[in-house]
């Protein structure tokens, strides 16, 4: 049998093998998580809603003619800020709530009465959407009659 002969003389190392901390053990995880948290904000931010335009404001009177503008009040912090189309208050004189608006479209608006706020159907179609420029009539339950509209300035 012929004699082995060997260039490289044997080789043993030790090692300490440690097991994985929580970082390698759930670093992909949090990465993933991250990952698809980023990818809803955006969507969230990104996708299409109506907004309202800064000159946009209510106008209020106890007349057709006599309506008086006033600015809109500003709706929810949070909702604004999670991104969702705001509800803003609706106010008359001596701060009565006649409703709350919303932009629905360009020049189209969701108009949602206040509790013992009826509107007249004048022009307000059946889904409570109302138009820039045109003025409605609401009816308190205490029988005050407001005339009430929204225009840009």
């Amino acid at each position: 049998m012929p004699a082995r002969v060997s260039a490289v003389p044997r080789f043993s190392a030790a090692a300490r093998v440690v097991p994985p901390g929580w970082l390698e053990r759930w670093g992909a995880a949090i990465a993933l998580g991250a990952l698809v948290l980023l990818v809803v904000v955006l969507w969230v931010y990104g996708r299409d809603r109506p907004y309202v335009p800064r000159d946009l404001q209510s106008a209020v009177g106890s007349t057709e003619n006599g309506l008086q503008p006033r600015t809109m009040g500003s709706g929810s912090l949070l909702k604004t800020l999670a991104g969702g189309s705001v509800w803003r208050p609706l106010r008359a004189e001596r701060d009565v709530l006649l409703g709350w608006i919303r932009p629905h479209d360009s020049d189209l608006y969701d108009f949602w009465p206040a509790r013992g706020v009826h509107v007249e159907a004048l022009g307000l179609d059946s889904s409570g959407r109302l138009t820039v420029r045109r003025a409605y009539e609401a009816r308190a339950d205490d029988g005050v009659k407001y005339w009430f509209g929204v225009e840009y300035e």
